[in-house]
């Protein structure tokens, strides 16, 4: 930026001689009053126009200016924006005693074109961090409001203001560490938000790379349990870009912290930059949903998702050397329910992965980047070796290809005895022309005695985040926008057999032995104790106290680590289970989570079972997730507990914690 530094001042003198005629000083000497002086200087960007002006006046206590333009200012240093142009700036300055002195110069604009190979940006006019209004704009300078966790946030000069969708002056700069597989910036609002009024947020993104998961996290500061994720995926590489978050109206009144997350669950570094979250109006009926993406939220693009025809209209079907069809023998709720079994035994000895379609649903009406919630109930049996059972979800282009793919829940479900729902939100991929599709499959490999024998029913798929009708006796299972497993009394991800990978979990050592630990910041703490146990005589309290830590954030982590090394094998599923109660106060949450560990430093996979916090309750309960390990575990596996505290005054986590166990699957 060329900076025009220019001095110039014109000075006129008024000297005041006051005369007491009839009257002396003690010494005979007439009184003097201090010689008052107006003048200033000023520098001039040339790019925008914008003077700010340093006034040097002496003996003055007021000021007033006239820009020349018809505007004035009574500020000792203005900051002063000219369009093109030549003007006369005076300044009067005066003070008490009545004297008075005027200086002048004369400023010369041009902003008419921009330099060559340059160009201009826009400056802000607004920027709200209350609830109400929500749009930070990065007018000022907002660091100090918003907490950065391994996401430095800086605000900078616009890297990139050349393009349509983002010319502003100053933005939001993230550096995103790897110290944190959860790195992220909070921001607590005043108040909770209104999704009867707006209908979600938009925010710009700039990021190197296309492809990368941006998501927003909204919680409420006084209950972590209470929260919701939505995750959007950039479509563009180096280049602005608008990303919508839309948000149900159910959902309002609920949250008052906004948690920003990129490349959440990885060691990713990386530098990104941010500008204008807000939130947008609401401008039709939002009762149902958010209003972004159009079509009729909460309607079920599922056809015959309840199998409630009694037959199979509706689905796809590749058989695959196995078998699919409508049955009454079992259903959640009404009568009927969808049966796919793979059994190789029953087939030609190959494979058997038959699998079921709800294919190219919602042309028209689903719309690219955008939010949507899929259900369904599951209940079955896994017999033998190498079977699974997989939910999948497409993105579907006119082309006959995908814009995007994944496996719901990051890896295999496995059916229990018990109907058990289960519950995603994802985010569609920038072409859904074709609209979008669910694929539900029970797979074995070529290996006899091999069967998965799965019961579906009631399966949803909706826009935005409205949740499918309950079912009575139905449990919940895995959820999130890519978390695994179930949580909650009794578990539902499998019971569990074999050998124990875990070394005195249920702590009847009476110490800790067997567990790593990183409790040494101030107000952390990690011991046995026979004041609470689950069965037996011990238990663990693993304790964060922001109150008792030295100011800062307080994170105390413990490790089942590296166990099962040359045991645990490769893309295989195990239980994991814990028994749990305690307390969480405001700003404090408990984790757990799970690693594929490599036998040098680094992870194959990394995933927080459930997807994200447990909240603790003062009564023990058991939580039971079924996982499935990366494609290397030389190094073992790793379930990592950990309870944490933002820098919030009176937050403490306090837990016990019972009867850890790691065991393969049951067959």
């Amino acid at each position: 930026m060329k900076i025009l530094l220019k001095r110039f001042r014109k000075i006129s003198y008024v000297i005041l001689g006051i005369f007491f005629l009839g009257c002396s000083s003690d010494d005979g000497g007439a009184a003097k009053l201090p010689e008052l002086v107006a003048g200033f200087t000023f520098t001039l960007n040339e790019d925008t126009g914008t003077a700010t002006f340093k006034n040097t006046s002496t003996n003055a206590t007021r000021y007033s200016w006239n820009f020349g333009d018809g505007n004035t200012s009574s500020e000792k240093d203005p900051i002063k924006t000219f369009e093109t142009g030549t003007y006369t700036v005076v300044l009067t300055a005066s003070n008490d005693a009545g004297a008075s002195d005027t200086s002048e110069d004369e400023i010369t604009v041009d902003v008419s074109t921009d330099p060559p190979g340059e160009t201009t940006c826009d400056e802000e006019t607004e920027q709200s961090l209350s609830a109400v209004d929500f749009n930070l704009t990065f007018q000022t300078d907002p660091t100090a409001s918003i907490g950065s966790f391994d996401a430095d946030l800086s605000w900078i000069d616009n890297p990139d203001i050349d393009n349509d969708v983002n010319s502003s002056c100053k933005v939001g700069q993230i550096d995103r560490t790897s110290a944190n597989l959860f790195a992220n910036n909070q921001i607590e609002l005043d108040a909770k938000l209104d999704f009867n009024a707006n209908g979600g947020f938009t925010m710009k993104v700039w990021s190197p790379v296309a492809g990368t998961n941006v998501m927003i996290k909204l919680e409420d500061k006084a209950d972590a349990g209470t929260f919701i994720e939505i995750p959007v995926v950039t479509t563009l590489a180096s280049a602005w870009e608008e990303l919508t978050f839309p948000v149900a109206s159910s959902e309002s009144g609920k949250f008052d912290l906004i948690i920003l997350f990129f490349e959440v669950n990885t060691d990713t570094v990386e530098t990104y930059y941010i500008d204008d979250l807000a939130l947008y109006a609401c401008t039709v009926d939002c009762g149902g949903g958010p209003i972004d993406p159009p079509g009729e939220p909460g309607d079920n693009l599922a056809i015959n998702g309840d199998f409630e025809t009694g037959d199979t209209s509706g689905w796809d079907l590749s058989e695959n050397n196995g078998l699919f069809e409508t049955t009454d023998a079992e259903a959640a709720c009404g009568t009927f329910s969808g049966h796919l079994v793979a059994d190789v035994d029953a087939g030609t000895g190959g494979p058997s992965f038959p699998f079921v379609k709800q294919a190219n649903i919602g042309v028209g009406t689903v719309t690219p980047n955008s939010q949507v919630t899929i259900s369904f109930d599951l209940l079955g049996s896994v017999a033998g070796d190498g079977g699974v059972f997989i939910a999948e979800f497409f993105s579907e282009t006119g082309t006959g290809g995908t814009s995007k793919s994944e496996i719901l829940g990051g890896g295999p479900i496995f059916p229990t005895n018990n109907w058990t729902r289960y519950s995603y939100t994802v985010t569609t991929g920038n072409d859904v022309s074709a609209g979008v599709t669910l694929l539900l499959k029970s797979e074995c490999g070529p290996v006899p005695g091999c069967g998965v024998d799965a019961y579906i029913d009631n399966v949803f798929i909706a826009l935005g985040g409205t949740s499918a009708p309950d079912c009575e006796g139905v449990g919940s299972g895995g959820s999130g926008g890519g978390g695994t497993g179930g949580g909650g009394t009794g578990g539902t991800g499998g019971t569990g057999t074999g050998d124990e990978f875990t070394t005195n979990g249920d702590f009847e050592t009476g110490d800790i032995t067997g567990w790593t630990t990183f409790v040494d910041a101030a107000g952390a703490s990690f011991e046995a104790t026979n004041a609470q146990a689950n069965g037996g005589s011990f238990s663990a309290n693993l304790v964060s106290d922001f109150e008792a830590g030295n100011g800062g954030a307080v994170d105390a982590v413990v490790k089942q680590a590296n166990i099962g090394v040359g045991t645990v094998t490769p893309n295989t599923a195990y239980v994991v289970s814990f028994d749990l109660r305690g307390s969480s106060g405001t700003g404090g949450d408990f984790f757990a989570e799970f690693f594929s560990e490599l036998d040098t430093e680094g992870v194959s996979k990394a995933e927080i079972l459930t997807g994200g916090p447990l909240t603790p309750t003062d009564n023990w309960v058991t939580y039971t997730f079924t996982v499935t390990t990366g494609n290397d575990v030389s190094g073992g596996i790793t379930l990592q507990l950990k309870t944490s505290c933002g820098p919030v005054q009176g937050c403490v986590v306090d837990v016990n914690i019972d009867n850890v166990s790691v065991k393969l699957a049951a067959n």
